[in-house]
């Protein structure tokens, strides 16, 4: 008797396993899920571990998943790291490669434009990513998310405005970090023997509360040395002044000096940059 239950036992055991499919709570388990369940009162309970009890598995399997009790959140594991669903963990990398990729040119005092560096990220891992690189002026960076794994080409983007020439060295803010070099086109700096009148032109209004878009000063100078110039000056009733310009010939030349900001007060405004102090009127307010 015990002979034939278990024969029957066994033959039921070998029947389950050797279909393609099997089905708890339903007959006819979907044609492509080795196994389905099926329930409208009930969910599916995996593993519930600690961030340190899952630690504790020795070579975890592809696409085992657990409920991470400590973060309170599914989470699999993806040959690399453990993901989850609720905040990915951050794209990391074992080795940057900084020098795939070079676009654009970076000139001394000129705003970038179409410039870029491309890196090549190997073996990266899964998530968001933020990366930056900074030197005098200019940062390059990029942000994203992957989802995929393995070597990834990233396009770090320039933005700002290079403050000398020479060479710039971008060091990225990742953990292994690489860097690249790029060079920074200087310009050649004027000089004068000193400002000969400070007074030759005044162009546009200045008006209380009103932000001003087309007020100059013009002064003169004697250049002894052609190039670019630029100073700035000292805020004066919410107004700001910036000296700046090119040389293109020695000798009695005009500089121009642009005003930006909103005018507190009306009246007399006096201002100094560049070895002038001179006045200008501020009309009341309309």
């Amino acid at each position: 008797m015990f002979l034939k239950k278990y024969l029957i036992v066994t033959f039921l055991l070998l029947t389950l396993f050797s279909n393609a499919q099997i089905g708890i709570g339903t007959p006819k388990p979907s044609s492509d899920a080795a196994l389905e369940i099926k329930s409208s009162t009930k969910g599916f309970l995996p593993p519930r571990l600690t961030t340190a009890e899952r630690d504790a598995i020795t070579s975890p399997s592809l696409g085992l998943v657990i409920y991470n009790t400590t973060k309170n959140c599914l989470e699999w594991y993806n040959g690399t790291i453990w993901y989850n669903g609720c905040s990915a963990a951050t794209a990391t990398s074992p080795n940057y490669l900084c020098s795939t990729a070079s676009n654009g040119t970076l000139t001394q005092g000129q705003a970038v434009s179409g410039v870029t560096q491309t890196i090549t990220a190997t073996g990266m891992t899964p998530g968001p990513f933020n990366i930056s690189a900074t030197y005098d002026g200019v940062t390059f960076s990029a942000s994203g998310t992957y989802t995929g794994t393995g070597s990834q080409n990233i396009v770090l983007t320039a933005s700002g405005t290079p403050l000398s020439g020479g060479t710039g060295t971008y060091v990225l803010n990742t953990t292994p970090s690489c860097s690249f070099d790029r060079p920074i086109t200087g310009t050649t700096t004027a000089t004068t023997s000193g400002v000969t009148n400070c007074n030759f032109a005044s162009n546009g209004t200045l008006t209380q509360g009103q932000p001003i878009t087309n007020a100059t000063q013009t002064l003169k100078a004697n250049v002894t040395k052609t190039g670019t110039y630029y100073l700035k000056g000292t805020a004066v009733n919410g107004i700001l002044s910036e000296l700046t310009g090119t040389f293109t010939a020695l000798g009695s030349q005009e500089m121009i000096i642009k005003f930006s900001g909103t005018p507190i007060n009306s009246g007399p405004t006096t201002f100094s940059i560049g070895g002038c102090t001179f006045t200008r009127n501020v009309a009341p307010a309309p």
